[in-house]
């Protein structure tokens, strides 16, 4: 086993604005383990209802 695993992080986002990322990602940079994924998931979902 290793002693220095991966560390994943992961980001769900819908409609967030840039400062959100900007933070979000600076603050994983900012670690000192290096040994990380980042993986960042849009989760948008566009429904449209129509009345009959």
């Amino acid at each position: 086993m290793s002693s220095n695993p991966l560390v994943s992080v992961i980001i769900i986002f819908s409609n967030a604005g840039k400062t959100f990322f900007e933070e979000a990602i600076d603050s994983v940079f900012a670690q000192t383990d290096r040994n990380w994924e980042l993986l960042l998931v849009c989760h948008t979902v566009i429904l449209k209802f129509t009345t009959y």
